[in-house]
């Protein structure tokens, strides 16, 4: 079921007084978003309903120098002799939530800004979801639920919600509309550093600012006239240059602002994984100043925005990723040109 905004505005705060206990969820490889909106919503929650015990639920970690550390315990298996509401935020299908408690929770909602296939069960894994795609990210979307119901956002809330919009706007620099600006002044009125917060998430370690190095130098020799590129990140350049995989898929906005290039894609390759041929497989982030590119994820499995979006894939299908991208910007250039 979908929740218009007017039904959504009264039914949380009715769903979280009619059950004993929330876990939240996000999506395994969690970004600065996910972690963000789940721990900030964690903070609101716990922070406006006092009788309501509130988990973050994930496995996998995010080494960001500028993100608190959660102060919520992971889901109990005791829980579930009470009423549990598993809310899912940032993941679009289900089998991208890190933890499968969910399926064991008396209700589940889905908050989320990514597209949505309902006619695919993978999208409609929960019994309430509020969707907008209108909004830059789940950290916007919590804000904006936050402010509509008039719960208060606490400075350690606002603190992880920034983090949020940080993260999938490029600090304000793409994914960014008129309520992205209204959630940034929300949580900068609670009294959280935000020129400090943006100084801590722009730092880099010297691996990362490595794998800049390799990724622009990369992507400068792009073609010209075809527009694209599609830098290929294997174990040997990462041991030669020395950076792992985390840090090279930090570097795909290196070549955000490349003159001349308009879509491009990062395929680094996981360790030690394989596809059931035997063939490595590589992740592979795409990005667009233009474009349309999130269709070439979905092709294999991913997934993402319109102008930022994520696959796995295994070597022998890069070049078919390459060509894609390759359409992709054709068919955006014919389009400019009518």
């Amino acid at each position: 079921m979908t929740i218009t905004d007017s039904f959504y505005d009264v039914s949380l705060p009715q769903l979280i007084d009619d059950h004993d206990i929330v876990h939240i969820y996000r999506h395994t490889r969690p970004d600065p978003d996910a972690i963000g909106a789940a721990n900030g919503l964690a903070e609101v929650i716990s922070f406006n309903f006092f009788d309501t015990l509130v988990r973050v639920a994930g496995d996998d970690e995010l080494d960001m120098q500028a993100m608190p550390n959660s102060r919520f315990s992971a889901p109990r298996e005791d829980d579930y002799s009470s009423r549990v509401l598993a809310i899912v935020v940032d993941t679009s299908t289900a089998s991208r939530i890190d933890g499968d408690g969910y399926m064991r929770a008396d209700t589940v909602v889905k908050l989320d800004h990514h597209p949505v296939n309902q006619t695919d069960p993978e999208y409609t894994y929960a019994d309430f979801e509020h969707v907008d795609t209108g909004s830059s990210s789940a950290a916007e979307l919590v804000t904006a639920i936050a402010t509509r119901n008039e719960w208060e956002i606490t400075r350690r809330a606002a603190h992880f919600l920034y983090i949020g919009l940080l993260g999938d706007t490029g600090a304000f620099s793409y994914n960014t509309y008129p309520g992205t600006f209204a959630a940034a002044a929300t949580l900068a009125a609670t009294g959280i550093d935000v020129v400090e917060i943006k100084k801590a998430t722009a730092t880099r370690t010297v691996a990362q600012v490595a794998a800049y190095g390799f990724t622009a130098v990369s992507m400068a020799r792009f073609d010209k006239d075809a527009g694209f590129h599609l830098t290929r990140v294997n174990k040997t350049v990462m041991d030669y240059h020395g950076f792992n995989a985390d840090d090279a898929h930090t570097a795909v906005n290196a070549a955000r602002t490349m003159e001349g290039l308009e879509a491009w894609a990062v395929a680094v390759e996981l360790e030690d994984q394989v596809d059931d041929n035997g063939c490595p497989l590589f992740r592979v982030s795409l990005r667009s100043n233009g474009p349309i590119i999130n269709d070439i994820a979905s092709r294999f499995g991913g997934g993402g925005h319109p102008l930022a979006a994520g696959c796995t894939v295994a070597a022998s299908e890069l070049e078919s990723v390459r060509e894609m991208l390759d359409d992709a910007v054709a068919s955006y250039r014919a389009v400019q040109k009518d």
